[in-house]
């Protein structure tokens, strides 16, 4: 019958026996180095220049990952700049709106004012013609 745990216990086997593998034959290597018929002045320079190679590799390596940590941090820079302009002009063109609307309705206002302020002062006659309960709507 099959069951899940079992799986899991074999993918945890196999990555041991991977791993195993890897590292007995890193361990071999370096024993075959070590033992090979070679005067130990010239396996000492090789490991030297193996280990210098490999430091200049590693280098390489980081400068590459600096280097493309350095790209994205200006790409996302770029991004947040352009982004920050286009709400700013954005939020200018909201302004500009409110104080258009602002003012189109202080005009209106001052025209409902000035246009039933000549009546008789009692409130109950308008001299604008309109009839009372009646809505008014600006001409804009």
């Amino acid at each position: 019958m099959y069951n899940e745990f079992d799986s899991d216990d074999q993918d945890s086997s196999n990555l041991s026996f991977v791993a195993g593998l890897f590292t007995g034959a890193v361990i071999g290597a370096g024993v075959g180095l070590l033992f090979a018929p070679r005067p130990g002045s010239e396996l000492r320079g090789r490991l030297a220049d193996s280990a210098s190679a490999m430091g200049r590799r590693m280098s390489e390596t980081i400068d590459a990952v600096a280097d493309a940590g350095r790209d994205a941090y200006q790409q996302a820079r770029d991004v947040a700049t352009t982004a920050g302009n286009e709400l700013r002009s954005a939020a200018g063109d909201v302004s500009s709106g409110v104080e258009k609307g602002t003012a189109a309705i202080r005009n209106a206002a001052s025209g409902v004012r000035s246009g039933s302020t000549g009546g008789s002062g009692s409130g109950s006659g308008s001299s604008t013609g309109r009839r009372q309960g009646q809505d008014f709507t600006p001409n804009a």
